[in-house]
């Protein structure tokens, strides 16, 4: 999101120093900007495909605990801690700190949903045979 958000405000930095004020005092605003278009990218990709591009990258898929894939709704309140990075951060310290499955932030026990692995076992290339051990020859 930084990228893009990079790419798209960089017009107005090369404007010129009079919108440097604007973009530069208003901080802020574009961290909050970013925050909500992380939540609803998070929200749809999760709710459409059960993953982002990034979740895809690293071979995760977020799934209800019973296995099904999640609705819009539940992604919604999964995802909702990644408005501000700081609430996102408290959401995993959280998640980590109490007791229950580790592989979920505190708001996916709200939502009922989990991250898995989408590597399967005929995925992984199984290492190669070790070679024979010789025999001591008989003299």
């Amino acid at each position: 999101m930084a990228i893009l958000w990079t790419i798209f405000t960089l017009p107005l930095l090369l404007a010129g120093p009079s919108f440097w004020p604007w973009y530069f005092n208003w901080f802020a605003v574009p961290s909050f900007v970013q925050g909500v278009l992380w939540f609803l990218y998070s929200s749809f990709m999760d709710s459409t495909r059960g993953q982002t591009f990034g979740k895809m990258f690293m071979n995760l898929k977020v799934t209800v605990t019973d296995g099904k894939p999640p609705t819009f709704g539940l992604t919604v309140i999964r995802n909702i801690s990644k408005i501000y990075w700081l609430l996102l951060l408290i959401d995993v310290i959280i998640g980590m700190a109490t007791v229950g499955d580790p592989y979920q932030k505190y708001s996916d026990r709200f939502a009922g949903t989990t991250v898995v692995s989408t590597i399967t076992r005929s995925m992984i290339i199984p290492a190669p045979p070790s070679p024979p051990v010789p025999t001591p020859s008989s003299t």
